[in-house]
């Protein structure tokens, strides 16, 4: 019989493969066998991401509580209890969460992104751009977050930004979502300045960059399931 520690190895593995359903399944079996072990607070956590992958909203929150059970002060299970509650459409509860979360881990940069979008979908947009901002000095080369600031800040991107974020975006490697971003920054700003043939060129490339991000997510989605499937309905 594999120990607890080998479980959660195995069913990790599992899940960077997005095998949720085979990694949920050897973490159940030991649960079941295995009355007499104290459980540790990364084996539910483990069990959390396997339902989290599986969209089973009740369970991700059940095993999460568990978490907090065993360590009340847990600033990545706060966090993403949180965010159950705030898909949820629970605010307040989201709000006490992730405070928690921020308040144990001050530079935690998730809890930070977060808060500001939590704020900004309540209209406290005082505290979202205060939020966006911290996350900005965490993490100055993001540029999603300067996108998202601009959306509630009209004129928090100015000529110095632009300049700063066209140099990051040809001098350091960003992912697909990153750079769509990134060209919609450059087409806001060339909208500004009324130069509208630079706006059209610049969402075109913006707009490709989106869909070439939407791609590769889907075609690892469609991958996964075709492995599930393909393991689990044979004939």
């Amino acid at each position: 019989m594999y120990s607890q520690l080998e479980v959660i190895k195995k069913a990790s593995t599992l899940i960077e493969g997005k095998r949720y359903i085979q990694a949920k399944e050897i973490l159940l079996n030991f649960f079941e066998n295995s009355k007499n072990i104290k459980l540790d607070i990364k084996f539910y956590y483990t069990l959390y991401l396997a339902s989290d992958g599986l969209k089973e909203t009740q369970n991700s929150k059940k095993y999460l509580e568990k978490c907090l059970r065993i360590n009340e002060k847990n600033h990545i299970v706060l966090n993403n209890l949180a965010n159950i509650f705030l898909k949820e459409g629970n605010f307040y509860k989201a709000e006490k969460l992730y405070l928690s979360s921020y308040n144990l881990k001050k530079d935690y940069l998730l809890v930070i992104v977060n808060l500001a979008i939590l704020y900004k979908n309540i209209g406290k947009l005082d505290q979202s751009k205060k939020f966006y901002k911290k996350a900005i000095e965490l993490s100055p080369k993001r540029i999603s977050i300067y996108f998202n600031l601009s959306r509630i800040d009209k004129n928090f991107i100015d000529e110095n930004k632009i300049k700063y974020l066209s140099n990051l975006m040809k001098n350091e490697k960003q992912d697909l979502s990153e750079m769509s971003y990134g060209y919609f920054l450059l087409a806001d700003n060339e909208r500004k300045k009324k130069n509208f043939s630079k706006e059209i060129n610049y969402l075109e490339k913006a707009n490709k960059y989106s869909f070439d991000a939407m791609k590769k997510i889907n075609t690892q989605t469609l991958n996964y399931w075709k492995d599930v499937i393909s393991r689990n309905y044979k004939n």
